[in-house]
């Protein structure tokens, strides 16, 4: 809604995953990689992941070029965001963390400085 598009407009799984990269501007955690590499999840992660690397398999395993280009013109959150709105920044990136145990929760959102600021 800030920038009046969504954040990660796509359909494709690994396209979403690129954009998380970029947009997050960091790679996913490896520890995150491991846990989709899981016994049961293995073969559903060998779409996504390198196994070698534990890295995403972007843009190797993108569908088309026009997916890569797309992914390569997102803007990383912190150019998305005015510098004016630091609070409104650190709140988004908050809620933004790829590890969910990581991620703040709604109450601790609710809490968050920029609301405090209002």
């Amino acid at each position: 809604m800030y920038t009046g598009e969504a954040l990660f407009q796509t359909h494709d799984n690994l396209e979403h995953l690129g954009l998380m990269e970029v947009i997050l501007n960091r790679d996913l955690p490896a520890s995150m990689i491991q846990k989709a590499r899981g016994a049961r999840r293995t073969r559903h992660a060998n779409k996504y992941f390198d196994a070698e690397r534990e890295r995403l398999r972007w843009p190797r395993g993108a569908k088309s070029q026009s997916s890569v280009d797309y992914v390569r013109k997102a803007e990383p959150l912190s150019r998305l965001i005015s510098r004016r709105d630091e609070q409104f920044y650190r709140l988004v990136k908050e809620m933004l963390r790829f590890d969910p145990d990581k991620r703040c929760t709604a109450g601790a959102a609710l809490r968050h400085p920029y609301f405090m600021q209002r």
